[in-house]
């Protein structure tokens, strides 16, 4: 089974993701056809992440803010074959229960993951780690917002 590593960093409003996979480089590059497959989940699985992290800012926001907390959490999971998550635990803690828990919430509230798919189109089930960081920042500019110097 492959395993897939994520990684997210929420910052106060702001928020910032980028998946990425363990160090296959020369495996891929031996197979340009599961190089291809491969690619085609990594968007997709970073475009289902940034929906992930979407719901994990939204509930750090309105639940967990307010108490001060920041981490790092690392949450483990699979996806099915059919793109169902199961199995979400915390695989390294932040220290904070309620971040920790925030974490496998956001994925389960999450839309089905995406199928990872062979170079032949067989649905292969894989294990994910995702490391999400809460950073709490005090004055974020607006989203969209330009910094203007004189």
């Amino acid at each position: 089974m492959k395993a897939r590593s994520f990684s997210s960093l929420i910052v106060g409003g702001a928020l910032v993701v980028a998946p990425v996979t363990p160090v296959q480089a020369q495996q891929q590059a031996e197979n340009s056809t599961l190089k291809s497959a491969d690619a085609v989940w990594r968007d997709a699985a970073r475009r289902w992440s940034l929906r992930v992290a979407s719901r994990a800012q939204q509930i750090y926001q309105l639940e967990v803010v307010r108490l001060g907390f920041e981490g790092r959490v690392e949450a483990m999971f699979r996806i099915g074959v059919d793109g169902t998550v199961r199995d979400c635990a915390v695989h390294r803690s932040s220290g904070a229960a309620e971040l920790d828990a925030l974490v496998c919430r956001a994925i389960a509230q999450s839309p089905p993951a995406p199928v990872n798919l062979d170079a032949g189109g067989q649905a292969h089930e894989v294990a994910v780690v995702l490391p999400v960081e809460f950073v709490m920042v005090d004055d974020l500019p607006p989203a969209g917002e330009a910094n203007e110097t004189d």
